[in-house]
């Protein structure tokens, strides 16, 4: 259970003051989306440009990154 949170806390890279204000913006413009770092912003790309197999992508992504392993290389 240990190594999922720090799993969590690992995809927590955006300053919550950060998010904060995007929420409130998106909220002041009546925003019905917002998408929030690449965490995000990656799984609806793909939905878009491959609406058939994101789904798919998105697996093998998750299986060739697992537990030990980092998506973006330098980090």
């Amino acid at each position: 259970m240990a190594a999922g949170r720090a799993s969590f806390q690992r995809l927590l890279t955006m300053d919550p003051v950060d998010v904060a204000e995007q929420v409130l913006r998106a909220v002041e413009r009546r925003r019905p989306r917002l998408l929030v770092g690449w965490s995000a912003r990656l799984p609806a790309l793909l939905e878009r440009l491959v609406p058939g197999a994101s789904t798919r992508v998105l697996g093998l992504l998750a299986r060739s990154t697992g537990p030990g392993r980092r998506l973006l290389r330098g980090r």
